[in-house]
């Protein structure tokens, strides 16, 4: 999606001057830059992606100067810079230490031991398919997108909801059961950890099921709240 993006930004870049979509997209653009009092929208979006991806100056140096990469440059461009980084984002996700390999660890919570448990305690469904969600976030492509609480942007819905939004009011609940349940030690090693490796472990940790029966239900309770609260 971002690839995208920044591709139709240089198709907007390489039209006419005399056409009213250039017009209007200049002017914005240069409003945007200039006051930045609009946050939403497709210029603010791109305007982020570009300096998240480090060609940012091709639009600095298009306001003043008028010039932008011809289509085959700019294709080259978004390849080695937007296609690769996701490409490293994703390896990481999945090439990280033993101990928090996503492959191992869903070995520990096998799909059919958690349908089997469901089938004993359905009211915990929707609970789960929450922290399989917040699993399946935390390894895959991050887009930039504003949180419907409080309208900041971020480029992590997960991240943002569990532990940046502003307007959470369970997260100190969330913690204080992670303590009780997993004890300083590993609370102390999973605070070192990437904020997204966070998520997963505690997504994981969870879902863990013992003798048919969710160990952790309060967990998969309290991160259904942090998702969906007020929304």
């Amino acid at each position: 999606m971002d690839f995208y993006k920044s591709q139709f930004l240089g198709q907007l870049c390489r039209l006419s001057p005399n056409l009213l979509a250039k017009q209007v997209f200049v002017q914005r653009l240069v409003r945007h830059i200039t006051s930045g009092d609009v946050t939403m929208g497709y210029i603010p979006d791109i305007c982020r992606l570009t300096y998240k991806y480090k060609i940012g100056h091709f639009i600095d140096t298009f306001i003043s100067t008028g010039r932008f990469p011809g289509n085959s440059a700019w294709g080259h461009i978004l390849k080695t810079s937007v296609k690769r980084l996701n490409q490293r984002q994703r390896e990481s996700h999945l090439d990280e230490p033993c101990e928090t390999n996503i492959s191992s660890s869903l070995k520990h919570s096998n799909s059919d031991i958690i349908w089997t448990a469901l089938k004993k305690t359905p009211k915990y469904s929707k609970y789960c398919y929450n922290a399989i969600r917040i699993l399946g976030y935390s390894v895959s492509k991050q887009f930039v997108s504003a949180c419907k609480r409080c309208g900041h942007f971020s480029n992590s819905h997960v991240t943002h909801a569990l532990w940046l939004c502003a307007t959470s009011v369970t997260r100190r609940e969330l913690i204080c059961k992670l303590y009780d349940a997993m004890g300083g030690e590993k609370i102390r090693a999973l605070i070192r950890s990437p904020l997204l490796t966070q998520c997963r472990q505690i997504a994981l940790f969870s879902t863990q099921v013992e003798n048919g029966m969710f160990v952790n239900a309060h967990l998969l309770i309290t991160l259904h709240k942090l998702m969906y609260q007020n929304q």
